[in-house]
């Protein structure tokens, strides 16, 4: 067990890093950012990017703390893994340097604690740290056991580790699976509305150049869209082509916002990531599933679920807009799910 030093019992601040891929992770880390606000610390976020974008708007009152991209760059072919290893180098070394970084933050701001959301150098050898991810078991196919032993590596830097999900549920299955760490209810940073569940709504996210493809699908299908459908496109970046009349379009959005249009839509369209998942169970909304193409962990979600009365599983090759269309009265939207953090959930930060 690490012995912390007296610097971890000076002051109430957190430090928070958040990894920017895609929004999910800044989404489901906003609402613990929450409640340690409502126990008395004071958050200090950190990331990057669109991730650190979308957290400065939903937090203006927060300090921020810019972090180094990892970089990571996706093909726009099906088989990501060959790729992203030949980039392990980068991450390694972009890990390294916010480990460093973070020591210099904590002789400066003397925080109680660190949580990172699978940033994997976001660890201090005196400070309790954290680490909140569900893929503890990455499914990289033939790479899946050097995956994990480079995940074990980094997560042994960490006194505790949160999943999010419930036994109940068990919505990661498989990729959570390991000894140590701790279940702590589903993240949902969305708000339940009443409102009658009409049309579709598209929500696209993830890493480019997989978010634009998708979206050119979509728009060369739109005449096959109900009159009235929502994209929200998850970019600010210009659109390049003319708005379709069938849909209307936003850029990004905040969860705000977000919640009044999931409240609104009888069927969701959207990529396979795991905070969307929750978001889903959450509010329940059924959804078609569509996993970023060689992206391992999105598809066995999609697989996962697809076979369940709730939700779709569709590959991007394949969409069909007018088929899904005609499907989704087949779908059942599930019961939605309440969860609650653990009340002890941060006594780590006050040992």
């Amino acid at each position: 067990m690490i012995a912390f030093s007296e610097l971890a019992l000076m002051g109430r601040s957190i430090i928070y890093g958040v990894l920017n891929w895609g929004l999910g992770h800044a989404t489901r880390s906003s609402l613990i950012i929450r409640a340690l606000e409502k126990e008395g610390f004071e958050p200090i976020i950190a990331s990057d990017g669109a991730a650190g974008e979308w957290l400065q708007q939903e937090f203006p009152h927060l300090a921020y703390r810019s972090l180094r991209p990892y970089g990571i760059h996706y093909s726009r072919y099906s088989w990501q893994w060959p790729s992203l290893l030949m980039q392990l180098p980068k991450v390694a070394m972009a890990a390294s340097a916010e480990r460093q970084l973070l020591k210099i933050w904590v002789e400066e701001l003397k925080p109680v604690g660190i949580i990172s959301d699978n940033r994997l150098g976001f660890s201090h050898p005196y400070i309790p740290s954290v680490y909140l991810s569900h893929q503890l078991q990455p499914r990289a196919g033939f790479f899946s056991p050097i995956a994990a032993r480079l995940h074990e590596y980094y997560h042994s830097k960490f006194q505790e580790i949160w999943v999010p999900d419930e036994a109940e549920l068990n919505l990661s299955g498989k990729l959570s699976e390991g000894e140590g760490s701790r279940r702590i209810g589903l993240l949902s940073a969305l708000e339940r509305e009443t409102a009658k569940s009409e049309g579709i709504l598209i929500i696209l996210s993830g890493p480019e150049p997989q978010r634009s493809l998708l979206e050119n699908k979509i728009l060369d299908q739109a005449d096959d869209l109900p009159a009235n459908s929502i994209l929200i496109r998850g970019t600010n970046n210009a659109m390049e082509r003319p708005i379709h009349t069938n849909l209307k379009v936003f850029n990004r959005l905040g969860s705000r916002e977000i919640s009044k249009l999931l409240a609104k839509a009888e069927l969701v369209i959207s990529r396979s990531g795991y905070s969307s998942i929750m978001d889903y169970f959450y509010l329940g909304k059924k959804a078609v599933l569509i996993p970023t193409p060689g992206q391992s962990e999105q598809n066995y979600l999609a697989r996962r679920l697809g076979d369940s009365p709730h939700f779709l599983m569709v590959k991007q090759r394949k969409l069909n807009l007018k088929a899904i269309v005609e499907r989704a009265n087949t779908l059942e939207a599930p019961e939605p799910h309440d969860s609650k953090l653990p009340k002890d959930l941060f006594s780590l930060f006050s040992k």
